[in-house]
């Protein structure tokens, strides 16, 4: 699917195969243009090919906390003011993940597609400094 001036595009960064399927099926048939990839540098590569066109980045809880923190850190040098959405796992804690200055959202896990498709929408027309 290519992006289309009109359409939102998400990044969307899992180590887990089946989530970003799922997480880009449920956004892709809402319109928004998907860009699915690992982290580190999966995800700056990514980004650094659609820069211009990301309007949020959406981040699954890793299996690794350093895998989170070096692709956060590498967002958040590209676009300081990016906005973000966490899928944490219930037992973790993303009070302490991620830079200051961006929309960040959090949502437990597991997660239902319309809370899902909600988050996102509403995350994507937040103007770029509100935090929640």
């Amino acid at each position: 699917m290519q992006a289309h001036e009109s359409q939102r595009a998400v990044l969307v960064v899992s180590d887990d195969e089946s989530e970003l399927k799922v997480i880009a099926s449920i956004l892709e048939k809402a319109g928004v243009h998907v860009l699915a990839t690992g982290f580190g540098a999966a995800a700056v590569q990514r980004s650094v090919t659609h820069h211009d066109a990301i309007d949020l980045a959406i981040i699954d809880s890793p299996k690794t906390h350093g895998a989170v923190t070096e692709t956060l850190q590498a967002l958040h040098e590209m676009w300081p003011s990016v906005r973000m959405l966490f899928l944490w796992a219930a037992d973790g804690d993303p009070g302490e993940v991620g830079p200051a200055g961006h929309v960040r959202r959090y949502l437990r896990k597991p997660v239902r597609r319309a809370q899902l498709l909600g988050t996102v929408l509403k995350a994507l027309d937040a103007p770029s400094t509100f935090a929640a």
